[in-house]
């Protein structure tokens, strides 16, 4: 049969973290996001969970929670 060996190679990170932003007229907490581009794409989870707290802990306004997004391509080796 055919066999194509397709790999996925991760190209670049960016971290965004949700900041509230005050509140709307009804009182809801209104948020803004903030991303950091340029994680390396090999950096531990761990470490990047870290460096997102460690944020999170010097910002005067409360965070909500923390996303990575992740690009990548797809290739035929």
């Amino acid at each position: 049969g055919f066999f194509m060996a397709i790999t996925k190679v991760l190209t670049s990170s960016s971290l965004t973290i949700k900041i509230s932003n005050g509140v709307d007229s009804k009182g809801n907490t209104v948020y803004k996001s903030k991303s950091f581009s340029n994680i390396k794409p090999t950096a531990n989870i761990d470490n990047v969970y870290a460096v997102a707290n460690a944020l999170s802990d010097v910002l005067v306004n409360g965070t909500q929670n923390y996303s990575l997004r992740e690009n990548s391509t797809i290739e035929n080796i």
